[in-house]
């Protein structure tokens, strides 16, 4: 009796390893995370297509940090990338 429930045990034990790797090897994981940038884009947004007023601005920098805003966002805006970190 004691050989048939040890030959069951090993049975199960090798099934579950069996899935694991079906499983290892059928979802490897999340993708790898993407390098930052090496640069800083500063968003300056206006209150109107003529852009004489700031309203707000946007900095990305590339330390992947959030994006960091202050003041209001408006469909009218200008992107200005600077190279490097600052």
């Amino acid at each position: 009796m004691a050989l048939r429930t040890s030959n069951r045990s090993w049975k199960a034990a090798m099934l579950v390893l069996a899935l694991g790797l079906v499983m290892t090897a059928l979802f490897p994981g999340p993708a790898p995370v993407q390098a930052c940038q090496n640069f800083t884009d500063f968003w300056t947004y206006f209150s109107d297509a003529s852009h004489t007023k700031v309203v707000g601005h946007c900095e990305q920098d590339c330390f992947c940090a959030p994006r960091f805003c202050s003041g209001q966002q408006t469909p009218y805006y200008i992107v200005t990338t600077t190279r490097g970190c600052l």
